[in-house]
């Protein structure tokens, strides 16, 4: 240890002579600094030789033994009231707190073997584990575990103290709110290979306070420590230290994911002269401004209201201080900074460094985003004192952005607004995961897919990197859901034995489509008997079933549906089935003259031979192969039962074909005759009249 200080002594004169040959005005900071830290580590050589001597005379110690299986966390007060000084307490197992120890001479309290453990326990007191008097000088700490305390879980005020190699998890200082593990007024201490995690206080100092001057942190991990009051009103800094003395020295640590709400300093807070912070990591830490106060300033990592802080050899990485200054470090007050990295820090302004103009920024490597300028990665540093320093611009990442979510029907398409900022997306990087039948177009921003069968499924887009982008790929959860589809027929009467078809449709009920190639189940009932059959729609979504085979009667239908894609409504309708009555078609009298030609028929049913009255009947005059339609009934009258004729001149002169039918599928028979128009009648006034 001796050693390591003689090297660190060495550093600081060399970080002195590089001040030095600043501007005039840092000269005297400087050189001011450097004489503290000369002091400053000569007092710690000083103390480590002492230390040294005692470990020589620990033979001519007591060693005092306590095992929580016979002894109880009381019999730690009882024994150091009974030790002398220099004496040693080994410690062994678990020790559940019921009351402060306190602690008033120079002694040595260690862990046995894999170390020892003060936990709570039930204890609901928010009193400190060990407290340690102003007047217990050179008191150490080793190998120990604190845990789960609601106030520091060390109180300590004497001078010259260590703590080595002791962990410090889950305590929270409440009440007065300062230092969650430590809360140290002393000065000299050293504090080594510790680990400090999810400490935390309400007011400073998530993991360590401290007032007292020439103390020293080392070789030791700081993580997710954090100050948080429960006043929304209160300031809060220093996520893992805060500390108020001069003369503090940060060597060899590691500062992770600490955090300060509302306050200045994510992980530490200094203020006093002749601070150094040497060969530390800070990452992922954090500091917010949620009271949006004017008087915060920042330090996502570090906050300095230090005279001439010295920074050297550190790394700073992804730290945060949101809407404030100095992503990494913020003061302002003059420092110095050498020798660092800064990484993907960010801030409202200055996302690695922020501070005032003769501050001394030199020989540092930032890492900085391909959009990034040196303007928003140091904020208020007046060029003359940045020196030396090195950049590497990174492509930053591209970003996707979907307009909504994408959720469509089965048989129908989802289209959505991609937004895409750096790099391009070209259709070979769009892709629905593990569905290659998907049909996917991209025109203008628009995304539109279909050919999806009802499902959840992902949709990836990937854009292609550019000279300042990094490629990105971003996922859509996109919902293909059942459609509705209408089938529709209506009821019919047919002929028997006509051969007619029944005609069944299927439409999608929210485009209005017809849906092709469906199976369609139908059961057509001939009183109590079912028989079942099936049709399938054609590109018109239309079935047709064939009547042919229906006795005489109405039959009752039921049709229905199952499809994967679709919910079909189950549509009930009937067939009637007629037996047609055999007509005879009668010329009763013809004369084609020239004002025109007159035909006047009967109807007769083709047994009986009688006329039969309001048969309508279609009549069909040819001229070549067109022809005009007229639909004429028989008379109602019984003096001229079945009768029915026209008179006409509304076709060319020559010989016209003449077709009887009957209108409705209750008769059949049909008739065929002729007509003749002379010249001098086609050449009048035309009409078609019923006589």
């Amino acid at each position: 240890m001796k050693r390591k200080l003689i090297f660190f002594f060495i550093f600081v004169v060399s970080v002195c002579a590089i001040s030095n040959v600043s501007a005039s005005d840092m000269a005297d900071i400087a050189s001011d600094a450097c004489e503290d830290m000369e002091n400053q580590v000569m007092s710690e050589i000083d103390s480590v030789d002492n230390y040294q001597q005692a470990n020589a005379e620990d033979e001519l110690q007591t060693v005092h033994k306590l095992d929580s299986n016979n002894n109880a966390f009381d019999d730690i007060q009882r024994t150091i009231d009974e030790a002398g000084e220099g004496d040693t307490i080994e410690l062994n197992g678990t020790f559940s707190f019921n009351n402060v120890v306190n602690i008033n001479k120079s002694i040595k309290i260690i862990g046995s073997g894999d170390g020892a453990t003060i936990s709570k326990g039930d204890a609901i007191k928010k009193f400190n584990y060990f407290n340690i008097a102003a007047i217990a000088s050179n008191v150490v700490l080793s190998n120990l575990k604190f845990t789960s305390n609601h106030a520091s879980a060390i109180n300590w005020n004497g001078d010259n103290g260590v703590i080595s190699n002791c962990i410090f998890e889950n305590n929270n200082a409440q009440g007065e709110g300062l230092g969650g593990a430590i809360n140290l007024h002393a000065n000299n201490c050293n504090i080594t290979d510790c680990s400090f995690k999810n400490n935390g206080a309400y007011n400073y100092g998530g993991a360590i306070y401290i007032e007292g001057e020439n103390n020293s942190i080392s070789y030791s991990k700081f993580e997710d420590n954090h100050v948080n009051s429960l006043e929304t009103t209160v300031i809060t800094s220093g996520g893992a230290i805060y500390s108020k003395g001069k003369g503090l020295t940060i060597d060899t640590c590691n500062f992770k994911g600490n955090s300060a709400i509302n306050g200045n300093g994510g992980a530490v807070y200094v203020e006093g002269d002749g601070n150094i912070i040497f060969n530390s990591t800070f990452s992922d830490n954090f500091l917010s401004n949620t009271l949006n106060s004017t008087s915060l300033i920042g330090g996502g990592a570090i906050y300095s209201n230090s005279y001439a802080l010295v920074i050297n050899k550190s790394s700073f990485k992804q730290n945060k201080a949101e809407g404030l200054y100095g992503g990494a470090v913020s003061s302002n007050i003059v420092y110095q900074i050498e020798n660092s990295l800064f990484d993907n820090n960010i801030a409202l302004k200055g996302n690695d460094i922020h501070g005032i103009s003769f501050s001394v920024v030199k020989n540092n490597h930032f890492i900085l985003e391909f959009d990034e300028n040196d303007d928003d990665a140091i904020y208020g540093i007046n060029s003359i004192y940045f020196e030396e320093n090195s950049f590497t611009f990174n492509k930053v990442a591209s970003s996707v952005k979907f307009s909504a979510g994408m959720v469509f029907e089965y048989a129908s398409s989802g289209s959505i607004y991609v937004t895409v900022n750096g790099g391009t997306i070209s259709i070979e990087n769009i892709k629905i995961l593990n569905h290659p039948e998907a049909k996917i177009t991209f025109s203008k921003n628009v995304l539109t897919v279909s050919n999806l069968a009802v499902g959840k499924y992902t949709l990836r887009v990937i854009t292609t990197p550019d000279d300042r982008h990094n490629s990105v790929e971003n996922d859509l959860s996109i919902t293909v859901k059942k459609a509705t589809a209408v089938i529709k027929a209506s009821k019919v009467t047919v002929a028997l034995k006509s051969g007619a078809s029944w005609t069944i449709k299927i439409v999608d009920s929210k485009t209005g489509k017809p849906v092709g190639n469906m199976k369609l189940t139908l059961k057509v009932f001939t009183g109590k008997k079912c028989k079942t059959v099936h049709v399938t729609t054609n590109s018109k979504g239309e079935a047709a079933y064939k009547t042919k085979g229906l006795t005489k009667g109405t039959h009752k239908v039921i049709v229905s549906a199952s499809h994967a894609g679709y919910n079909f409504n189950t549509l009930k309708s009937s067939i009637t089935v007629v037996k047609p009555v055999p007509l005879k078609f009668k010329i009763q009298f013809k004369k084609d003259e020239d004002g025109g030609s007159i035909r006047s028929f009967l109807v007769l049913n083709k047994k009986t031979k009688k006329g039969i009255n309001g048969v309508k009947v279609k009549v069909l005059i040819y001229t070549g192969k067109k022809y005009r339609s007229y639909t004429l009934k028989s008379s109602k009258k019984d003096n001229y039962k079945g009768a029915f004729g026209f008179a006409t001149n509304d076709f060319s002169t020559g010989k016209h074909k003449v077709v009887l039918k009957p209108v409705s599928i209750k008769y059949m028979g049909s008739f065929k005759t002729s007509l003749t128009i002379k010249k001098k009648a086609a050449k009048g006034p035309k009409f078609f009249r019923v006589i």
